[in-house]
């Protein structure tokens, strides 16, 4: 996933997705409950009520999902799946 989304750090979408096609989703769930985070805690005061957020609450199953994806993907490919184990190198 890290080579994934340094491919699309550098102008390469489409070696990125075909490394990883989650890393993406995976990063902007990441971010969005970055941003819900961070909005919480400027307007609560503490981070530990994101989930009390509605924003927080979508973000949290976004990220959820994209883990549950992610990790469905990763099996899949190591059963040879989905274009199977993808090089190192």
């Amino acid at each position: 996933m890290t080579r994934a989304i340094a491919l699309f750090a550098t102008g390469h979408l489409g070696a990125s997705l075909r490394m990883n096609a989650l890393a993406l989703p995976v990063l902007a769930a990441g971010l969005a409950l970055f941003g819900a985070t961070s909005a919480t805690t400027y307007r609560v005061g503490t981070p530990f009520a994101v989930h009390m957020t509605r924003l927080g609450r979508v973000a949290i199953a976004g990220l959820a999902l994209a883990y549950a994806a992610a990790v469905t993907l990763w099996a899949l490919r190591w059963f040879g799946w989905f274009g199977g184990p993808v090089t190192v190198g």
